[in-house]
């Protein structure tokens, strides 16, 4: 995009982006990208309003007039209609009650496998943390998602006193909670500041890389 949120480039990048760099290289007067240079940073350098005044073009009004922009427009209007036959998404609640709607979201996320309070995707494949072996539950400990889920449990079903009764267990939801899986409202707390301190540590890593890495080549 230019100033005032005008497009001048949308579609397909290519590999190594090379159907856009063919593209901008197409304007008459705009200097190729040189060899091994970042196809990001040449962009953002040859589109500035600067270039815009030396060649003489616009380049809003030059990507609305071409082929990548009617394909664009070809595919939002593909892929925006519906199906034959399709029908609107609907959501469904089974209770007017908050409690209910809990319970609801938890046991979906139970049927689900969510056991352990840790769930590690690879495509649609769950791994619970019953089934780690004791070598490999650090990797528990480091994984945001895990502290995310525990988090977001324990705020919003840690407290709750209604009555369950299932296999094996008739209590509370805040004692099945405890009993089950370890969680209590007392987690919330170190969920926070382990949510925290991934964020502070990924800042830091990023924060690094930037000051020390090259990112002009590919």
């Amino acid at each position: 995009m230019k100033r005032g949120g005008r497009v001048i480039y949308g579609g397909k990048l290519g590999v190594h982006s090379k159907i856009m760099i063919d593209y901008f290289q197409g304007i008459k007067g705009v200097p190729p990208c040189p060899d091994g240079y970042n196809p990001a940073t040449w962009m953002l350098e040859v589109t500035t309003s600067t270039v815009e005044e030396r060649v003489g073009e616009d380049f809003a009004e030059l990507f609305r007039k071409s082929y990548h922009y009617r394909e664009v427009e070809a595919s939002i209007m593909h892929f925006g209609s519906p199906l034959a036959g399709s029908e609107p998404l609907k959501v469904m609640l089974y209770s007017n009650s908050c409690t209910d709607i809990r319970l609801g979201i938890l046991e979906y996320w139970f049927k689900k496998g969510l056991h352990s309070g840790f769930v590690c995707g690879y495509g649609s494949t769950l791994f619970f943390m019953h089934s780690i072996p004791g070598w490999w539950l650090w990797f528990y400990y480091i994984c945001p998602i895990a502290w995310t889920l525990r988090g977001i449990i324990c705020s919003q079903l840690g407290d709750v006193e209604t009555i369950i009764v299932g296999p094996g267990f008739e209590g509370t939801v805040k004692k099945y909670l405890e009993v089950t899986f370890g969680y209590g409202p007392d987690m919330i707390g170190a969920s926070i500041a382990a949510l925290v301190g991934f964020c502070l540590l990924f800042f830091i890593v990023f924060a690094f890389s930037v000051k020390f890495l090259n990112f002009q080549k590919r």
